[in-house]
């Protein structure tokens, strides 16, 4: 919709199955309104998780999607993180933690393996050297852009899926996450 939601235009084929995530490049920069989709191939037809990009507004996508070997582990729901600062940068995560600088033109593997699919990352608003991974492990975080990360850090954290995390952007210590099956009382 162009219009605050009040007609829809036809969709757009953008590949795949489950659109699990979406992001927006909302800068003046080079890559200004180009649009990311993450899909999910678990209820779909092409293999493992994808990206596309749009660079006309969403009128047209094409593939973007890291080179994944087949022996990753890919998470339940695909995750794709833009740096504010830089959106140009984004991320991915399989079991390890992918980077691209260049809006999806290429991807690179920037850290060891992380052990279980990451199933959320945050990039902090304030300074983009800090990166916060969730998987079946704990939360890891790291100082230097996602290159090395700490032992996971689970100590009062509950035995649950994590859905997503966020760093405070005032206070890189202060994370918060959301978590699957949940109880009330």
């Amino acid at each position: 919709s162009t219009d605050g939601g009040v007609t829809w235009s036809a969709p757009t084929f953008a590949f795949g199955a489950d659109k699990s995530w979406m992001v927006i490049d909302r800068t003046a920069g080079i890559g200004a309104g180009h649009i990311y989709c993450a899909w999910n191939a678990f209820s779909g037809c092409c293999g493992m998780d994808s990206f596309n990009r749009s660079i006309d507004g969403g009128s047209s996508f094409s593939d973007v999607t890291p080179p994944y070997a087949d022996s990753e582990a890919v998470p339940f729901l695909t995750k794709l993180t833009m740096d504010l600062a830089s959106p140009s940068i984004l991320y991915t995560a399989t079991n390890f933690l992918w980077k691209t600088t260049n809006g999806g033109g290429s991807w690179l593997k920037v850290c060891p393996d992380l052990g279980p699919a990451i199933s959320a990352i945050a990039v902090c608003r304030g300074n983009s050297s800090f990166v916060v991974v969730a998987s079946g492990n704990g939360i890891q975080k790291s100082t230097n852009g996602g290159a090395t990360f700490s032992a996971p850090l689970t100590n009062g954290l509950p035995q649950k899926f994590t859905t997503h995390v966020e760093i405070d952007g005032s206070n890189v210590n202060t994370f918060y996450v959301t978590y699957a099956g949940g109880t009330t009382g």
